[in-house]
């Protein structure tokens, strides 16, 4: 079979007029095989019905919104960290922590991909455009896994629920140490419901701990609009439905601080770049 094609794909390729709407590259040609292999047990008929019922998408064509779905432009980016990667300490964690994992948990504090781009960064609007924002209906999650906070950086919105939730076989709490909000501190014994919380105030960063496993950090932010993100392993972010317009965004890490850039977001979307290094003391 494969034989086959390519002598078809060298026809092609030497410009035969039989062959001249073939395209298809050497990558390709194991992937057709399966799929001709798999239509062994289909017949003439049939194969010609699933030709004339095939549904083809144009993807050369620029996709339009559907009903109901706003154009809306995004800003995309990425956060890289600079320097010599840091060595990530192991947790100190006490012997029934230790337990619940098959390797040595490691700090978590500063994350940098293979890529050298940085997680964990809480990327933001600072000055969003006029509007109400009506917060999610879902609420934000908070899990404590192996004595360890999951995730380590979110956002939630002003009115939204927080779930807290412990996922581990002993006692945990959740004490915040908000400025703006009303403090709180929460206790979960295993097998206690889920608790919830809901914010007055947009504040950030709120720092969460647990305060009989004192490595457990956290880190929130309240916000009063949805024009934020948190990167992802490799140091990248995306925000959503931003329209045009002239911005300031703000980039935020727990260890190396925060830095702030003013852009301008144009029709079909902008980008916005942020690097970070160690500060010096």
């Amino acid at each position: 079979m494969q034989s086959i094609i390519r002598a078809k794909m060298a026809k092609a390729s030497d410009g035969d007029q039989a062959y001249v709407g073939l395209k298809i590259n050497e990558a390709e040609v194991s992937g057709l095989v399966s799929f001709l292999y798999s239509l062994s047990d289909v017949n003439d008929k049939r194969f010609r019905d699933l030709v004339l019922e095939a549904k083809v998408t144009d993807v050369t064509k620029e996709l339009k919104p559907t009903s109901g779905d706003k154009a809306a432009p995004s800003l995309k980016g990425s956060v890289r960290f600079e320097g010599p990667r840091p060595k990530r300490a192991p947790v100190r964690m006490d012997e029934l922590s230790r337990k619940l994992h098959q390797s040595q948990p490691r700090d978590e504090s500063v994350l940098v991909g293979k890529s050298g781009g940085l997680a964990n960064v809480f990327v933001y609007v600072k000055n969003p455009p006029p509007g109400e924002y009506k917060p999610p209906s879902e609420p934000a999650i908070l899990d404590q896994e192996g004595s360890i906070f999951t995730p380590r950086v979110q956002g939630v919105r002003v009115g939204q629920e927080l779930l807290m939730k412990n996922g581990d076989p002993f006692i945990h709490n959740v004490r915040s140490l908000s400025k703006k909000n009303r403090q709180f501190n929460i206790v979960q014994p295993q097998g206690t419901p889920d608790r919830k919380k809901t914010f007055d105030q947009a504040e950030g960063p709120i720092t969460l701990k647990c305060d009989f496993h004192r490595w457990m950090e956290a880190h929130l932010w309240v916000m009063d609009h949805p024009f934020y993100a948190v990167t992802n392993t490799e140091g990248e972010f995306e925000i959503l439905d931003l329209p045009p317009g002239d911005y300031e965004v703000s980039a935020w890490h727990e260890k190396l601080g925060e830095q702030s850039e003013k852009i301008t977001v144009r029709k079909g979307g902008s980008i916005s770049n942020f690097k970070f290094r160690i500060r010096s003391e």
